[in-house]
């Protein structure tokens, strides 16, 4: 079992529940939904490497920042690149992990 805190809150499960939401617990760590495994979060960790940020309007600009130095073929690769991913999962029974 992980030892990470949950990545939820009660407010959170709340509202969820009021707008009849069913919530799926997840180890917070777990290989399989990690965001940096893919296309986008990768360059977006790359562009925010070495950076510190000071509030949350500092992060929410560089974002802003990151997306528009991206071109359009960036994102067409990325969605290009899905089927692969999906492919190897199914044939390895959801264990695909690169």
């Amino acid at each position: 079992m992980s030892s990470a805190r949950p990545h939820h809150t009660r407010a959170t499960q709340d509202e969820l529940e009021r707008l009849g939401t069913e919530w799926l617990p997840h180890p917070a760590y777990s290989p399989d939904l990690s965001p940096c495994d893919y296309h986008a979060f990768r360059s977006l960790q790359a562009f925010c490497a070495g950076k510190t940020f000071d509030c949350c309007d500092d992060v929410k600009h560089a974002v802003d920042q990151w997306i528009s130095s991206l071109s359009s073929s960036f994102w067409m690769d990325g969605i290009a690149a899905l089927p692969v991913r999906w492919r190897k999962d199914v044939a390895t029974d959801g264990n695909y992990c690169e």
